[in-house]
């Protein structure tokens, strides 16, 4: 089973640390500002707000003051029902406190989603340590304006693009997905409007030319509202595209996307990929 692990070294003290860790103030200050401490069965609980599905409830199993935690999932969110996470608060001799952090799975899930939690604990991890030397994170707010955009937030929109549209075809995450104000910027395609109904047309086309294909995130950096991602793609060409009969041969390309988000909706899209490249692979350009 896989592990989440994370260490920051700051020069905050162990007790700056603790109160980040275990009070209402101090979680509200780097996670979710939306978080209510209570207790239940003799145990803590901690309930944190971020909205649809994820609104994990965690309950402290353990906890060595100024020197450890541990959570446990009970509820809010499936995927991470019965997971561990665990701080560990360790002083080293130069004087910095160093923070190690894990996240033990209870059930195995796919690359896209341990890469999607990686990318943000790190963030909210980093919003700690920001906390915990400046008195200011960058929690997640679920009550702010919804034309507003936090990095997590953009770049979780861009990996659910890709798993469940580029690579599942799912049109109804398509439908809730694209804004109805939503902008093509790419080269248009002859026949085919830069609006949200023709960039549909676009994804439906590029499926029933290439039932299989499946795009692999390499890079991705997130900014408010700002999301690019870097990605390989590979297919099998069984249906026609731009007009070529299939060859049944395995196709791979490179794309760039660049997105703007709003309200956990694009609204704006740039990229650029290997047409010439594809069109090598289906013969109808000779080899370089």
């Amino acid at each position: 089973m896989k592990t989440i692990h994370h260490v920051f070294d700051t020069m905050a003290s162990t007790d700056t640390l603790w109160r980040a860790l275990t009070t209402q103030d101090g979680l509200s200050g780097w996670w979710s500002t939306r978080v209510a401490v209570s207790a239940a069965g003799g145990n803590e609980q901690v309930q944190f707000t971020f909205g649809g599905d994820f609104n994990p409830l965690m309950e402290v199993v353990n906890s060595v003051k100024q020197r450890g935690l541990e959570w446990r999932c009970i509820a809010g969110h499936d995927k991470w029902k019965e997971n561990t996470f665990r701080f560990q608060i360790a002083p080293q001799e130069d004087g910095r406190v160093r923070v190690r952090f894990w996240q033990d799975y209870a059930v195995e899930l796919g690359d896209d989603d341990y890469g999607n939690y990686n990318f943000n604990w790190g963030y909210y991890l980093e919003s700690l340590r920001i906390f915990c030397e400046t008195g200011t994170g960058k929690p997640f707010n679920p009550d702010k304006p919804s034309s507003e955009s936090d990095p997590a937030a953009s770049k979780a929109v861009a990996l659910r693009l890709v798993e469940s549209i580029f690579n599942k075809g799912d049109m109804q995450v398509f439908d809730e997905l694209f804004a109805d104000t939503y902008v093509n910027h790419n080269m248009p395609v002859p026949g085919i409007p830069g609006t949200r109904s023709g960039f549909r047309q676009v994804v439906e086309a590029t499926r029933q030319a290439f039932p299989d294909v499946h795009v692999h995130i390499q890079d991705i950096v997130a900014e408010d509202s700002l999301v690019v991602f870097h990605d390989t793609a590979e297919a099998t060409s069984t249906g026609e595209f731009l007009s070529l009969p299939p060859n049944g041969k395995h196709l791979e390309w490179t794309e760039i996307h660049f997105l703007r988000v709003s309200n956990n909706q694009i609204v704006e899209h740039w990229s650029n990929f290997d047409q010439l490249g594809i069109l090598r692979q289906l013969g109808a350009i000779p080899p370089a």
